[in-house]
């Protein structure tokens, strides 16, 4: 018997983008209520490509910046963000 994992549509929500990010730093990858941390942006990039849940990509090397994120839900401007 195997196991099915069923992908839900994610809508992206915002972020600075990847441009300037150095490749190596320290980085938080945020799902749900579960947090990692990364030194490798491609590596971390990976997972967090991966993940079909509401999630945010941070750059912490300096200052928290928010690289990327997707929710589950559209939300507007009003809405509590889920990370």
């Amino acid at each position: 018997m195997s196991e099915t994992t069923q992908t839900r549509e994610l809508y992206y929500y915002g972020g600075n983008g990847w441009g300037g990010v150095p490749k190596h730093g320290l980085f938080q990858i945020v799902a749900g209520s579960k947090k990692t941390m990364h030194t490798d942006r491609d590596a971390a990039r990976v997972i967090y490509n991966g993940i079909n849940d509401d999630k945010a990509f941070w750059d912490v090397t300096k200052i928290s910046e928010l690289i990327e994120s997707h929710t589950l839900t559209p939300l507007s401007d009003s809405d509590e963000l889920p990370f």
